[in-house]
């Protein structure tokens, strides 16, 4: 009997359909976990004259992820100067403090401390 090319059929991995399809809703739903950006100083300071309170703001902070806010002395003085709570501020400003403990929780066990790549370098 000879070989009929209508009769040929290709091989296909019974697992190939549903890895697609996985492969497929991974990417759409993927994308929709995205969390909104973090709220800029001059949006913290809209959402408190807005009437915000200042534990709504504190959690507007936090449903943005991670994110470290490196206050300046003048930017204490702006957002003091703008009425926003000290409890916001004192949270923007813990962020930062969390931050460099989180980098020497993560260094602590290197046997030269904090990574100086300067050391590599003869004199």
């Amino acid at each position: 009997m000879a070989a009929d090319s209508s009769a040929y059929r290709e091989y296909t991995h019974p697992m190939r359909p549903l890895f697609i399809s996985l492969l497929l809703l991974t990417a759409l739903f993927g994308c929709a976990t995205t969390r909104p950006p973090a709220p800029t100083l001059e949006q913290i300071i809209a959402m408190h004259q807005s009437g915000e309170s200042a534990d709504k703001v504190i959690a507007r902070v936090r449903e943005s992820g991670y994110v470290v806010y490196r206050l300046s002395n003048q930017d204490i003085v702006k957002l003091s100067q703008a009425g926003v709570p000290d409890k916001v501020i004192d949270y923007l400003r813990q962020t930062e403090i969390d931050e460099a403990r989180r980098q020497e929780r993560q260094y602590s066990d290197w046997p030269w401390g904090w990574p100086r790549f300067h050391i590599w370098i003869q004199r």
